[in-house]
This record gives C-alpha cells, structure tokens and sequence, in this order.
C-alpha cells in the first residue's frame, strides 16, 4: 500500500509553524504513555532502540534511526515495554494557517516538478508522511539535540534559536520524503564532494577515533592539505572544528540517553583527562557535563 503524503500549503500571509515543546525519552525510567488524543502535530525520532505504539488496538513500531509522525487529531498510546538504550525525541508542533490536503507518491511530481512550481506557491508547501527515514539520522539527531538545548537554554535569543532550528527540521524532513520518492532529479556529485562526504561518514560513523586531519585523509585517499580546502569550501570550518563539534554532540546524546559515568564517556571519545574533557564540553555548550545532564 503507497504511503499517504500530509501536504501543509502555507501562503505569504500564513503564520510559520511553531515549536511548542520537546521532549527527550530514554530507557531508564521509561513509563509508556496511556492512549490519547494529540491536541497538536507530533514527531517521535527514535536515536536508539525502538518504540512500540498502540493505535487502534494495533501494535506499530518504530525501529532506531526511523521518525514518526502523529498529525494534530490521531489517537495514540505508547506501550511500557522499551529497552533500557531506548533514546527518542518527542516534539509537539503547530501549523496554524496552512491549507491542508493528501496526495499520492505518484502525485508530487505533478506539484513540485511542473516549471511553475514556484509561481504556483509550491515553495512554500511542507510534506510530511507517517514514517520517515532519514539518511543522515545523526544530522537529524543533531537537529533535535540543538532545539532541545536552545528551549532549555537561558541566553538572549534561545526562544528564537530553537523555533527557526524547528523550521530548518521542517524543511530538511519534507526534502527527505519528496527525495524518498525518486522524484527529484538526482544532481550529479563532483569528486570533491565524494570526498567530502567521505570523511563526514568517517567522522560520523567514528567519533573520537579519527579525530585529526591526517588521520581523516588518510582514510579517504587524499592529501590532507587538499581535503583541508575542500571542507572549509564546502563544509565552512576546518577537519578538526567539525570533529569537535561532531564529538560534543555525541556526548551530549549519551549523557542524556545513558547513566554511564562522565569520565567513562570521556574516555569513549577520545579524550584521556576527563578535566580536559569538561572543559571542551562547557566552552562548547555553555554548561559542564554534569550540569548538562541534570537540567
């Protein structure tokens, strides 16, 4: 049965989707949650371990790296059985002032293919299916992540930082499922952005392992002066920037999601001296690693 695609058609006079809330589930102390009726729209990115909803009396679940999506009226419970590495984030949503239809797979092309896709306003229309599975799930893990810290934050301008991340996941999930459709025509990648994208999986897939640029050139087959300029052209940070930061997400992921000590995670991510480790980890997020977990 072809999935049934969520159209959201907002005009230049619409209201933006707003962000209500998010939420991170992990395994320990996991509860489930009794059927109810969504009052909003709602995601479910499940990091790791899988989550089990009841709808209709019918079990569904959702497996690591896959993302539910709950639209504003659906009847819903969440099963109390989760393993203890369950790490999901849960966000509720409004799309106030959008025109909101369905169409088939087969459809999209019709809608956002056509020469006058733009004049048409499809610029501007979302899509959104039931279950979404997105390529890179640690790009959007770190979507998720960064809206999170941005609502709990603090500073000037946190508010504002986690509702246009929300946007940008908006967009990057609505790509995802016209992409997934093979209706985009596919744009030809260069042996530069091969390469790129190369050591971004390397990064990715490894943290803390790879965490210089020889090392990441040497496994990707370049010079590394050659894959230094071709991160900062289509990356805008150098090899060992982008590390860090890939790291730091990483140990803010399982500071969140695991009981195991700080040091321990430390230790996992390269970094010898877990002193050296808080002081990464608070220049880069604003807090220690402690604070972080206990917020």
């Amino acid at each position: 049965m072809a999935p049934v695609i969520t159209l959201f058609q907002l005009s230049a006079q619409s209201r933006l989707p707003t962000l209500s809330r998010i939420l991170h589930m992990r395994g320990r102390g996991y509860t489930g949650l009794r059927s109810r009726v969504c009052s909003e729209h709602e995601f479910h990115f499940v990091k790791r371990g899988r989550l089990i909803f009841e709808i209709d009396g019918n079990e569904r679940v959702v497996h690591a790296g896959e993302l539910f999506y709950s639209p504003r009226g659906t009847s819903y419970g969440l099963s109390d059985h989760a393993p203890p590495d369950l790490s999901c984030y849960h966000c509720h949503f409004m799309i106030p002032d959008a025109r909101i239809t369905q169409a088939d797979p087969d459809s999209l092309w019709s809608i956002f293919g056509s020469a006058d896709a733009k004049a048409a306003g499809r610029d501007r229309t979302l899509c959104l299916m039931e279950l979404i599975m997105p390529r890179s799930i640690d790009d959007i893990a770190q979507i998720f992540l960064s809206i999170l810290h941005d609502q709990r934050g603090t500073s000037p301008g946190d508010a504002l930082a986690a509702q246009a991340r929300f946007l940008l996941l908006l967009w990057a999930l609505s790509r995802e499922v016209i992409e997934s459709q093979g209706r985009v025509e596919p744009r030809v990648v260069t042996s530069a952005e091969a390469h790129v994208r190369r050591a971004l999986d390397i990064i990715q897939r490894h943290p803390g392992k790879h965490t210089t640029l020889a090392s990441v050139s040497d496994l990707v087959g370049v010079n590394p002066d050659y894959l230094a300029r071709l991160f900062r052209k289509h990356i805008g940070c150098t090899v060992g920037s982008y590390v860090q930061r890939r790291t730091i997400a990483v140990a803010q992921e399982r500071l969140l999601s695991e009981a195991t000590p700080v040091k321990r995670i430390a230790k996992g991510l390269g970094f010898s001296d877990p002193l050296y480790f808080a002081r990464v980890f608070r220049r880069a997020v604003g807090c220690s690693p402690r604070e972080f977990r206990n917020r």
